[in-house]
């Protein structure tokens, strides 16, 4: 088990004549398996949702704007 966050800004690419996707705040169990296909999914979701067709790591720090998630861990959103 595990999580990742993936992130599109369409604003940036833009500003800066790029086309990357980013990932950040990636955790996984000891599981080598379970890594590739959270990394996979990020991947692929990027290419389908945002067309974009790599990412970079960005771990996100308090000079962005922050949320709290308190209820629908259970929920998959964005598939």
């Amino acid at each position: 088990m595990g999580r990742i966050l993936v992130s599109d800004d369409p604003r940036y690419n833009e500003e800066r004549g790029e086309n990357l996707g980013c990932f950040g705040m990636f955790e996984c169990d000891n599981d080598p398996e379970a890594a590739h296909r959270l990394l996979d999914a990020a991947a692929g979701w990027l290419r389908r949702a945002a067309g974009r067709p790599s990412a970079v790591r960005s771990d996100y720090s308090l000079n962005y704007p922050c949320g709290l998630l308190i209820d629908g861990f259970d929920t998959r959103r964005g598939s």
